[in-house]
């Protein structure tokens, strides 16, 4: 049993579904929580601020003055803010399928989500159009939605979206993103467009990066880039095979056990 307590910090779309989903039988008797990054009632804040309050509020929840951070994907922002931002409060950071930033080299043409990064960087207009008609698309036809959205992903993934209780991880995490929580989502969105490399330099704990070696949401060298960047480095665990979300399969239990 873990003796440690986590605060998962989900994916962009994405929603405490991810952690329900492929947590599984270590979230029993574990101590963790998902940090509430979309939900509404903190709109007068700026993301960083808005972040920390989740934060706080997540912490207040579990029993230990320090917990284990776990990040997936676009999470990866929020994990490094708070370990920057509450040292004291931060044992270590587990990254999986971490999304750096930008700035740290030539990703984007070779991620999955060009297209919306591409509208969060050129303008709040293209970002809620493109926003609104992806919400559209989310109601109408999930499926279809789905399919446009995995369409380039790795073998293994695409097994994954034969999976039912992914598809609803998924969409739930779509619903979320899209739905209630948007005006937050859209502005984490900007915010991961824009220059943040500078807030590594203060991520003082041990950090731990897990990729798979077929991510086409993530490119691998972004891993290796972003332990290049830490003051401290990061130890880099390649999953062979793994793409985007089922290095979070893989992943996520182990980390939950070694806790």
């Amino acid at each position: 049993m873990s003796t440690s307590s986590f605060i998962y910090c989900h994916g962009l779309p994405g929603s405490a579904a991810e952690l329900e989903l492929f947590g599984g039988p270590d979230l029993e008797g574990a101590s963790v929580v998902c940090l509430e990054r979309l939900q509404a009632g903190r709109d007068h804040l700026d993301w960083q601020d808005r972040l920390l309050a989740a934060f706080d509020a997540a912490r207040a929840n579990l029993d230990r003055p320090t917990v284990r951070l776990v990040a997936f994907s676009l999470g990866t922002m929020s994990a490094l803010h708070i370990a920057a931002k509450r040292p004291d409060a931060i044992e270590a950071v587990d990254v999986i399928s971490a999304a750096a930033p930008l700035e740290l080299g030539d990703f984007l043409p070779r991620m999955a989500g060009k297209a919306v990064f591409q509208a969060a960087a050129t303008s709040p207009g293209a970002l809620r159009r493109l926003g609104h008609g992806q919400s559209l698309i989310n109601a109408i036809a999930p499926s279809f939605l789905l399919k446009v959205m995995f369409a380039g992903a790795a073998a293994s993934e695409q097994a994954l979206l034969a999976d039912a209780d992914f598809r609803a991880a998924v969409r739930d995490g779509l619903t979320a993103s899209l739905g209630r929580g948007r005006a937050a989502y859209e502005d984490e969105l900007r915010t991961y467009v824009r220059p943040w490399s500078q807030i590594l330099s203060s991520v003082g704990c041990p950090v731990t990066l897990w990729h798979g070696d077929a991510d086409g949401w993530a490119p691998l060298d972004m891993a290796y880039a972003l332990a290049k960047a830490l003051p401290s480095g990061a130890a880099v665990t390649e999953i062979a095979g793994a793409g985007h979300f089922d290095a979070l399969k893989r992943a996520l239990p182990a980390i939950l056990r070694q806790g």
